[in-house]
């Protein structure tokens, strides 16, 4: 995954990041409220944090479509 969907913790605002600014820690201005922030995790923090997304990705395809996982 390149980029994840993470909240801004100063206005809540959910903004794109990308994963190598996670890795490397890159400070970046909030494109709401305008202050630096900064998203720090560990690759393995990013690993799992993909993992859970591809989890919620293939539930809320599921949900919308059920007929073609085979579910009735």
């Amino acid at each position: 995954m390149d980029s994840f969907v993470l909240c801004c913790p100063l206005c809540e605002i959910l903004i794109t990041v990308r994963a190598e600014d996670c890795l490397e820690g890159r400070e970046f201005p909030c494109p709401i409220c305008g202050r630096d922030i900064c998203f720090k995790f560990t690759k393995e923090e990013l690993e799992r944090m993909e993992e859970i997304a591809k989890v919620n990705q293939q539930r809320a395809f599921r949900r919308q479509f059920p007929l073609a996982f085979g579910d009735r």
